[in-house]
This record gives C-alpha cells, sequence and structure tokens, in this order.
C-alpha cells in the first residue's frame, strides 16, 4: 500500500472509541491489537543491551564524532552539534556505530528520556557515549530494527517509557531494570517489513521537503544579499541609490504599554496583545499573542496595521532589534510595551516591504543590535536616536517594489513549502498511530 493510500485510510472515520474490542483483535497489556500479533516483554526480545564509552570530548574537531545523547531525537539522529572524542583517548571499536543501530536515551531531564533513534550511517565513523544503549533484538521474532524504532516511538510507547524515568525534573534516568518490563505488540515479521518500509517511505518525502526548504532558504539569502546591497540590479535599473537614514522616511514610532493577560485562548473576538516572539527574522506571527485581562482593555491603546514594521525595542541580546514587516490590519492586536510601530512618511518614496527585507537582513540586523545598550546581559534597549539615525541606501521607489516583489514571491513559496512539510509531518504520525496498532493491515 502506497502512503497517499495509507494517508487516505487515516482519514477514514475509526471506531477505534468503541469499548467494545473488534472481531480479529484482542485487548492487551500494549492495547488492542490483532489476534496475530505477538506481545512481548522488551527484554523477552532483547538479545543485547551495550552501553557506550565514558569518553572526554570537546567540540575540537577529531577523527572520532560522538554521538551524545542531545543528538538523539525521536526516531532519528541529528547532527547540528557534533563533538568529538578527544585524541587522549581513542575509542573502542565495539562502540562503533553501525547502520541501523536502534539507540536508547538513558539519561535526560524527564521530558526527553527515553528517546529512541536509529542510526542511519549519516556520518562516515562515529561512536556513542556511555549515556546511550544499543539495543539488539532476537531475530526469530523481530526482523526489522526499522519497525522497532518506528514502534518505540509512537505516543503510547513514549509515555510508558517517560512513566518509568526515574529522578528529579532536571535529571532523570530509565534503568534497565525497568525497561526490560515495557509491553510490546510484535507482528508477524512480513507486517514487520511492510509497515517499516511504508513509513520509511514517509520519513524519506518528509526529509526531502526538509532539504528543498533549506536549499530555497539559501537561495532567497543569497538573493536578498545580491539584490539588498546593489550588487546584482534588476534590468532596467540604473540610477543610483540614495543615502539616508531612518529617521528622513519614518514618520512615527508608536509603542504599546504593559497590560495583564490571562491564560484563555487567544481568538478574534477579544482583544489579545502579542508577544515579542511573534517579531522574528522579517515574519509577523499574529498567533503569538496572550488575551489581554478585561480590567485592561481600555488601556491597549496600539493596535497593528499594515504597512507598518514592528521593532523589539527592548528584549534579550539575541532578540532585540528583531523587525516584522505587517502586511493586514489586526484590529484586536495590540502592541507591548516592548515593541516599537514604525509608520512612515508619505512623501518618504519608502516600499515598505522592501525596507522590511532591508532590516531584517543579516547586515542590518547586526546593525540594529549593536544599537542596543544595556548594563545587563539579560536585557538590552534601543533609544529612539540610535534606530533613526541608522543609515539606509534606497534606490527609486520602483526598484524598491520590484525587489520586495521578488523576495515576497520567495517568501510565498516556502510558506507553501511548509504548510506541505507540516501536513505530511502530520499524516506520518497518523499513519503510525494506524499502522503499529495494527488498524490499518499492510499484509
Amino acid at each position: 500500500m502506497e502512503v497517499k493510500e495509507i494517508a487516505s485510510a487515516y482519514l477514514a472515520p475509526s471506531n477505534s472509541g468503541s469499548l467494545s474490542v473488534p472481531l480479529g483483535y484482542k485487548k492487551t497489556e500494549a492495547g488492542v491489537v490483532p489476534e496475530e500479533w505477538a506481545v512481548f516483554y522488551l527484554g523477552e526480545i532483547l538479545t543485547k543491551r551495550q552501553l557506550g564509552g565514558n569518553y572526554r570530548n570537546s567540540e575540537r574537531e577529531t577523527q572520532w564524532p560522538l554521538i551524545k545523547m542531545g543528538n538523539l531525537g525521536r526516531g532519528k539522529i541529528s547532527l547540528d552539534k557534533i563533538e568529538f572524542v578527544d585524541t587522549s583517548q581513542p575509542p573502542a571499536t565495539c562502540d562503533r556505530l553501525e547502520v541501523d543501530d536502534v539507540l536508547f536515551n538513558t539519561r535526560n531531564t524527564v521530558e526527553l528520556v527515553g528517546k529512541v533513534a536509529i542510526w542511519r550511517g549519516e556520518l562516515q565513523e562515529a561512536y556513542f557515549n556511555s549515556n546511550i544503549m544499543r539495543m539488539e533484538f532476537d531475530e526469530s521474532y523481530v526482523s526489522s530494527k526499522r519497525f522497532m524504532n518506528f514502534m518505540l516511538n509512537t505516543p503510547d510507547s513514549i509515555g510508558a517509557l517517560r512513566a518509568i524515568a526515574i529522578g528529579t525534573t532536571s535529571v532523570a534516568a530509565i534503568y534497565s531494570r525497568d525497561l526490560v518490563n515495557l509491553p510490546v505488540a510484535i507482528p508477524p515479521k512480513p507486517e514487520q517489513e511492510a509497515i517499516a518500509e511504508a513509513l520509511s517511505d514517509a520519513d524519506a518525502l518528509i526529509e526531502s521537503l526538509e532539504q528543498l526548504i533549506a536549499k530555497k532558504r539559501q537561495i532567497k539569502q543569497g538573493t536578498m544579499q545580491a539584490l539588498l546591497t546593489g550588487k546584482q540590479r534588476l534590468p532596467g535599473f540604473e540610477k543610483a541609490w540614495d543615502d539616508r537614514v531612518l529617521g528622513d522616511v519614518i514618520d512615527d514610532l508608536a509603542a504599546g504599554v504593559s497590560v495583564n493577560s490571562t491564560k484563555d485562548e487567544p481568538s478574534q473576538e477579544v482583544p489579545c496583545v502579542l508577544k515579542t516572539s511573534a517579531i522574528s527574522g522579517g515574519r509577523f506571527i499574529s498567533s503569538q499573542c496572550k488575551v489581554i485581562a478585561h480590567r485592561d482593555w481600555q488601556r491597549a491603546r496600539v493596535g497593528v496595521v499594515r504597512n507598518t514594521i514592528l521593532i523589539s525595542r527592548m528584549n534579550t541580546p539575541d532578540l532585540v532589534g528583531e523587525v516584522a514587516y505587517v502586511d493586514a490590519d489586526y484590529p484586536m492586536l495590540f502592541l507591548p510595551d516592548r515593541v516599537w510601530m514604525a509608520r512612515f512618511r508619505p512623501e518618504a518614496d519608502i516600499d515598505v516591504t522592501w525596507l522590511g527585507y532591508v532590516l531584517s537582513s543579516s547586515d542590518y540586523s547586526r546593525r540594529i543590535k549593536e544599537s542596543a545598550t544595556g548594563t545587563s546581559g539579560s536585557m538590552k534597549n534601543i533609544s529612539k536616536p540610535a534606530l533613526l539615525s541608522i543609515e539606509i541606501a534606497p534606490p527609486c521607489v520602483e526598484e524598491q517594489t520590484a525587489i520586495a516583489t521578488i523576495l515576497s514571491d520567495m517568501d510565498t513559496e516556502l510558506a507553501e513549502l511548509e504548510t506541505r512539510l507540516a501536513k505530511t509531518r502530520q499524516l506520518k504520525q497518523g499513519m503510525m498511530q494506524e499502522l503499529l496498532t495494527g488498524r490499518i493491515r499492510l499484509v
């Protein structure tokens, strides 16, 4: 069965909420599963449990990459940050990872302990440390390690693993004596292979979308660098660019006020205040807001309107100076006191969309952040004079608009790909739920 067919079956109405056990199924410690599936305690199908080595490691590159608990995600390995075994202690051969090794995170926070991932040969050579257990399974019952990786990453398995974690909020462990008593449902070998194949196909689709999005983002960054600096001019535009400062084009910097908020769910019917996380890298995320307490409704006086730019004027060093272009009116969204909303002079010949891209580009983002002051390492503040004195070099408004159109089209394509990626991830989760409980059968 193809991924799309499985997804369609997943979206079909379900009787799984019924109290009765469907014909052909049985109720077990691992839940309701098909009658021909076997239920084991994990210890019954494990032939080996091996912890990695206790190695001295650092970020300095050596020939021995080290996989640590922070590299384990839910089902896959992340190589965003890699540390290495120190040359003073070469790793043992027995700790070298092999393709399809199933790895288990024995120690972490309560939320993160018990993560399971499979090594797919992401690096030519790598080793694992003592917080990670390599699990090997009895081939009499388990023919697919990929299947076991998926099975141990279902919501039920994650919840069961979290339930046996012992420790504090910050440091927790799952011990072998408890892990071996985890019940797991194992289908016949042909079905294991079919399930693993279907879910691996879904993973491959997700990874291809992630790679495409990363490539498109790189292209956009290169295009921004070329067009916003004038290194590349669009056909038909040759006029020299002006030298101005933001104070020449900004008509008003409006700021909100401090208001109390509630834990209510935001909606379009009640006044909400933006969180500073709504402003990130040129993007405005209107859903990042909190409902304003009723007693403060009258104090919420600055609403968010279209064709303006929001600026985080007071925040942590990493987040201060973030900007976002606003492309629509939001009558029930109001500014917090840590955010400015910049309105622009009509006679300034500024395409605000273009300026939003300029101010969120890496060079201008750095300049804006550097203009922030403050003695505290946790909070920085930008003054109006500092912001208004930042230099810009706008081309004619027609060229601004042409540049903004190109970049907006790129953003639209990225948004469509990100929506498709989110839906594909959701469908994969649904497939896991249906296939790994036997509601949908492939064999």
